[in-house]
C-alpha cells in the first residue's frame, strides 16, 4: 500500500480546510520543536523541528485511537500514550511500544518534582504510577476527562469528571469532590504559573456553555466568574472543548468548542477571537472544533479537527504545523473508472477533496463534514460531493470551484451513485430514491424503498441500470425498473453497511452486515 494523503492544506473553495483531527498534544517544555500529536484514528506522530517533518510512530500498534500523549520530563525519549486499549509506553522515542495498562485513558500528566510519578485518567477512574509508567494503581474510580497538577506544588492535583470537580492534596493519592461551576456537562481545567495558586474550571451545560469558575486557594473553593448566556461552545459542549490560561498573564484566557474565544479581563467577558471559517479567520485560522489548548512558554498550541497550530506574535497569528500529518478520517471515496489517478473523498470535518494530475495532489473544494462522492466515468472533472445529511454539490473542473444543488434531508452519510450507462444520471438515497441530472442539477423523486427512515446504502448494476439495491437499517430492497418501485428482499439480517453487485451478473449480490451479536458478509 502507498499512502495518498492529503497531508497538506490546499483549499480552492473549501470554507474550512484542514489536514485531519488532532485530539491531543504534548510539547517538550525545554525544546518546543519537539512535539507529539495524537489523532483518533491516525495514531501518534512526532516532530523534532516544530512541524517541518512528522514521523508516524504507531502504524503497527493494535490501535490508532490516540486520546492522550505525554513526553516524559524524566527522559525525552520516553513517550506514553493513552488509547482506547489503555496506556502504551515507549523508551526509544516511539520505535517500539509496550502496553502497560489496559483501561481506556484520555489524559496523562507528570509530577514536575518527581517525573517518575505520573497520573492518568479515563472512563474508569484516576490511576497513579510511581515508576515512570511501568505499572499503575487505581486511586479513584469514576469517569474522568481532565487532569492538571498545580504549577509549583505537586501535592495539589485537580481532576474533572463528566459533571464534577475533584481535588487531591497528597499528590493524587486521595481525592475529594469540590463544588464548582454551573452546568450539567463536561468540564475542563486550566492552571497558570503566572498565578500558581489559582485554578480555572470550564463547565458545559449539556451541549452548551455553562460557566467559568475560578479558585484562588488551590481548588479548595470556587466562585463563578462568568455565566454568560452567550454559548461560547457553539453547541459543541458534548464533543470538543478546552480551556487555557496564559503562562504570562492570567487575565488572558482562551476557551472554545467550535470556535476560539478570548478574555483579556480575567474571564469577566469573552469575545470571538478566531472564527471557524477560513475566510473570516485570516491569519489566525486554526480550523473548527477545538480538542486541545496547551500553553507552553509564551506560545499557545491548538489541536483541532483540522490539525495542530502554534500562536505567534502574542496570538495575533497562528502558524499551521500540520503539513505532513496523514490523519484524515475519510467517510467515503470515489475513484475515476477510466482515470484512477483521480480520487475524490469526503472526510470528518475536513470537507471534500479531489486529486488531480498524476501524483495525487489534492484540492479541498468543500468544507464541513464531507461524505459520499463520485468521479464521473465520462469526464473526471465532473464530480459530485456531499456534506452531512445529504447536501449536494457539483464541480465541473475537478474541484477548482463548485455550486450547490437542491437537496432533501438525508442520513448523516447519504448514499449517492452514478448511472453506469448514462453519465448524466445519478441517484441519491433520501427517504425516497431521487434521480438527478448532472447537467441541470435537478432531481426527481422515484419510489421509496422498504424500511423506516432514510437510505443508508445504494448500489446499481454495472450491466443493467434498471437493477438498484437500497438499504434502510436491516431492510434490503430491490428495484428492477430503475428505482420506480421497490420490493423488500430481507428485513432481519442486521444493519446493512455495504452493498455490492457482481459486475457481470446482477443476480449476484454481496452485503456486509453488523449487529451486536454478529458481523459478516452475505
Amino acid at each position: 500500500w502507498t499512502e495518498l494523503g492529503p497531508t497538506t492544506r490546499n483549499p480552492t473553495s473549501s470554507w474550512n480546510p484542514g489536514v485531519g483531527r488532532i485530539e491531543c498534544i504534548s510539547v517538550n517544555p525545554s525544546n518546543t520543536n519537539h512535539i507529539l500529536a495524537g489523532a483518533p484514528s491516525g495514531g501518534v506522530w512526532s516532530t523534532l523541528d516544530q512541524g517541518v517533518n512528522w514521523t508516524p510512530l504507531t502504524d503497527k500498534l493494535s490501535t490508532l485511537n490516540i486520546l492522550g500523549c505525554l513526553i516524559s520530563p524524566n527522559d525525552v525519549n520516553t513517550y506514553l500514550i493513552g488509547t482506547d486499549q489503555g496506556i502504551f509506553k515507549s523508551t526509544d522515542a516511539g520505535s517500539s511500544w509496550t502496553n502497560v495498562f489496559s483501561s481506556s485513558i484520555i489524559r496523562l500528566k507528570a509530577d514536575a518534582s518527581d517525573p517518575k510519578v505520573l497520573l492518568a485518567c479515563g472512563s474508569s477512574g484516576i490511576y497513579k504510577s510511581t515508576n515512570n509508567g511501568d505499572s499503575w494503581s487505581s486511586v479513584k474510580s469514576g469517569n474522568f476527562i481532565d487532569l492538571e497538577y498545580h504549577p509549583t506544588d505537586p501535592n495539589y492535583v485537580y481532576a474533572a469528571g463528566r459533571y464534577n470537580f475533584f481535588r487531591s492534596i497528597d499528590g493524587g493519592q486521595t481525592w475529594s469532590q469540590i463544588v464548582a461551576g454551573a452546568g450539567s456537562g463536561y468540564g475542563r481545567i486550566a492552571v497558570s504559573p503566572a498565578e500558581p495558586n489559582s485554578v480555572w474550571y470550564l463547565q458545559s451545560d449539556g451541549s452548551d456553555y455553562g460557566s467559568l469558575s475560578k479558585s484562588t486557594n488551590n481548588g479548595q473553593s470556587f466562585s463563578i466568574i462568568n455565566q454568560s448566556s452567550t454559548d461560547y461552545l457553539n453547541g459543541y459542549g458534548w464533543y470538543g472543548i478546552d480551556l487555557a490560561v496564559s503562562a504570562q498573564d492570567p487575565n488572558k484566557i482562551y476557551l472554545g468548542g467550535m470556535e476560539l474565544f478570548r478574555s483579556t479581563n480575567g474571564g469577566k467577558s469573552f469575545s470571538l477571537y478566531v472564527p471557524w471559517t477560513y475566510s473570516s479567520a485570516g491569519s489566525k485560522y486554526i480550523h473548527a472544533d477545538i480538542h486541545s489548548l496547551e500553553w507552553v512558554g509564551s506560545n499557545l498550541f491548538t489541536g483541532t479537527d483540522g490539525g495542530i497550530s502554534i500562536s505567534q506574535n502574542s496570538e495575533a497569528t497562528f502558524k499551521n504545523l500540520s503539513n505532513g500529518l496523514n490523519v484524515r478520517q475519510f467517510y467515503k471515496i470515489g475513484v475515476g473508472r477510466n482515470n484512477p489517478n483521480v480520487v475524490v473523498g469526503g472526510a470528518q470535518d475536513n470537507g471534500t477533496a479531489s486529486t488531480y494530475g498524476n501524483s495525487y495532489v489534492w484540492r479541498e473544494w468543500l468544507g464541513a463534514d464531507g461524505m459520499d462522492a463520485f468521479v464521473s466515468w465520462d469526464d473526471p472533472n465532473n464530480q459530485i460531493g456531499t456534506s452531512q445529511n445529504g447536501s449536494l454539490y457539483r464541480t465541473t473542473n475537478g474541484g477548482q470551484s463548485y455550486n450547490g444543488l437542491s437537496s432533501e434531508a438525508g442520513n448523516w452519510v447519504t448514499p449517492i451513485i452514478q448511472d453506469p450507462i448514462n453519465a448524466d444520471d445519478f441517484y441519491v438515497g433520501y427517504t425516497s430514491v431521487y434521480k438527478y441530472s448532472f447537467a441541470t442539477g435537478t432531481g426527481v423523486a422515484l419510489g421509496t424503498p422498504g424500511g423506516s427512515g432514510k437510505c443508508y446504502e445504494l448500489a446499481i448494476s454495472e450491466t443493467n441500470a434498471s437493477i438498484i439495491f437500497a438499504s434502510k437499517g436491516s431492510t434490503l430492497s430491490k428495484s428492477t425498473n430503475g428505482g420506480t418501485s421497490w420490493t423488500s428482499v430481507t428485513t432481519s439480517l442486521g444493519t446493512i453497511n455495504t452493498i455490492s453487485i457482481h459486475p457481470d451478473d446482477p443476480n449476484l449480490s454481496l452485503i456486509h452486515i453488523s449487529e451486536p451479536t454478529r458481523l459478516g458478509m452475505i
